[in-house]
């Protein structure tokens, strides 16, 4: 695992595209042009950006994109997940766990408190899959607190 760099992104928006494809949000658009931009300007900000990349050997296996924002209701800090991707040949191993692990020490490192560290999950809500992606935030130490809802699409 190693911090983001300007060089890994091109790749990482090939490994998004696939990320993209195998989610619910398969049917919207999905622009590299703009993941550009993103990727250039959060990796300018490494003080409220947290951006990494799982390797196996010089492979390049899974990334996570973490960000630091104000609550809404007061000026106390919170650290929230965007994405956490592991290519399914890694899953299983220490990549998403590392992936992790190393966002919720940033988030430390900023002076963010354990209970503003955020992580959500936007797998599948049943089945296997929803099992095992939360018995492995728990295991790092996050507990559900909501859940999040999205109007029923005849297309999902």
């Amino acid at each position: 695992m190693k911090a983001m760099e300007p060089e890994d992104v091109g790749e990482l928006i090939g490994m998004g595209a696939r990320m993209h494809m195998a989610s619910r949000y398969r049917r919207k658009n999905y622009s590299p042009e703009k993941l550009v931009r993103m990727g250039a300007k959060w990796l300018a900000t490494p003080a409220t950006c947290f951006c990494a990349v799982a390797w196996r050997g010089d492979v390049r296996v899974g990334f996570f994109v973490g960000l630091i924002t104000e609550f809404f209701f007061g000026h106390d800090r919170a650290a929230y997940d965007v994405l956490l991707y592991v290519e399914k040949s890694a899953r299983g191993g220490v990549a998403a766990w590392m992936l992790v692990d190393a966002y919720r020490k940033w988030a430390r490192s900023q002076s963010i408190p354990d209970d503003a560290i955020y992580a959500g999950v936007s797998a599948p809500d049943v089945g296997p899959e929803r099992s095992r992606t939360y018995r492995f935030y728990e295991k790092l130490g996050f507990s559900e607190i909501g859940r999040t809802f999205c109007m029923r699409d005849s297309h999902v």
